[in-house]
């Protein structure tokens, strides 16, 4: 029996180089495999097979295409993950989004703009024009796979199908968010975000190493070295634990620089609304020598390229041994600060 399993199995390694042929040419040997007289290793070799050809796109793999592993989301999970993406983070509120259609995009950006003259009679201006540069952005992969009992499945007390996408969701926006606010390539990331690539920087005093030093003068020189042109629309964004510090700030004249909202109208900090955030650093931390930790700044300047390649695909395979199926979760996505002058970090002191 073994003898047979092994030839079918090894034939299958040689034809088979997509999800969609896996399926197909399955069953037949699934069952052999199910036999009692099949040894134990096979079996874990025929696992690690499949791991990875559902993990690793084999070469020529075409993902564009359905009949090729292209497995898009029907319509409907694919709306209810984005929504709940949408609901739960920001990233996608806040920044530009940019649609892709190729894994790599360049994107102009304004550096200098054009000059006014005043020319005297009969006398001709200068010339102007503006300086323009390139925002390269390029494409990467976000997944997530997801192992589920068939006796979850089966249960009809809860919609699981539901709550897996509703947990999907929320780990997506968790992710995204993090990488616009605080990605660190430097520490391993896909990207990097405001925290680590803006340019428009304002230290604390030396001695001020942590950030429970925040005062109301660091916050309010956040406001005023970001240029005017960028103000419209700048939000502070923190973590919650920051945020009870910095309601008990005051100016000089002792009113507090913090207003609650009131009547449909966002909290502020000196008069610009705020978000708290999870995923920006919190006080929880002890000592941060040059650790930037909070964002003043409009995030429109963070460009997200989304290549609407969101899909989730299912195999029954992979852990078959145990009755389980694996859902794969992907999408490709890019993000890039395009303008690291127009968002104001706040950064402890090195000392």
């Amino acid at each position: 029996m073994s003898d047979l399993v092994n030839k079918l199995f090894n034939e299958l390694k040689t034809a088979v180089t997509s999800v969609d042929e896996l399926k197909q040419k399955m069953a037949y040997l699934e069952q052999q495999l199910s036999a009692p007289q099949v040894q134990p290793s096979l079996k874990r070799s025929f696992n690690k097979w499949v791991r990875d050809i559902i993990t690793k796109a084999p070469s020529g793999m075409d993902e564009d295409v359905d009949a090729e592993g292209g497995y898009f989301v029907p319509a409907e999970f694919k709306a209810q993950v984005i929504y709940t993406i949408e609901q739960y983070g920001i990233a996608r509120k806040v920044c530009t989004v940019i649609p892709f259609a190729s894994d790599n995009l360049t994107i102009p950006s304004v550096t200098t703009s054009v000059s006014i003259a005043w020319p005297g009679e009969g006398t001709a201006p200068s010339y102007t024009k503006p300086v323009l540069s390139n925002v390269t952005m390029a494409v990467k992969k976000m997944m997530a796979l997801i192992p589920v009992t068939n006796e979850l499945l089966a249960d009809s007390a809860i919609n699981v199908n539901s709550l897996l996408l509703k947990l999907i969701g929320e780990a997506v926006a968790c992710e995204e968010d993090r990488l616009v606010l605080a990605g660190n390539t430097g520490a391993g990331d896909a990207f990097s975000g405001a925290l680590t690539d803006a340019t428009n920087i304002k230290t604390m005093d030396s001695g001020d190493t942590t950030f429970v030093k925040v005062n109301s003068d660091y916050l309010s020189d956040m406001i005023s070295q970001t240029p005017t042109k960028y103000q419209a629309g700048c939000k502070f964004y923190l973590h919650r634990t920051l945020l009870n510090v910095i309601r008990k700030l005051k100016d000089d004249e002792g009113r507090y620089i913090w207003q609650s909202p009131s009547e449909g109208a966002p909290g502020t900090i000196w008069g610009y609304p705020y978000i708290t955030h999870e995923q920006m650093p919190s006080t929880s931390t002890s000592s941060q020598p040059g650790k930037a930790f909070i964002i003043f700044g409009n995030l429109k300047y963070v460009y997200f390229g989304d290549r609407e390649k969101m899909s989730i695909d299912s195999t029954p395979h992979y852990l078959f041994s145990t009755d389980e199926i694996l859902l794969r979760y992907k999408e490709r996505i890019s993000i890039k600060v395009a303008e690291p002058g127009g968002i104001c970090i706040l950064k402890t002191a090195a000392s």
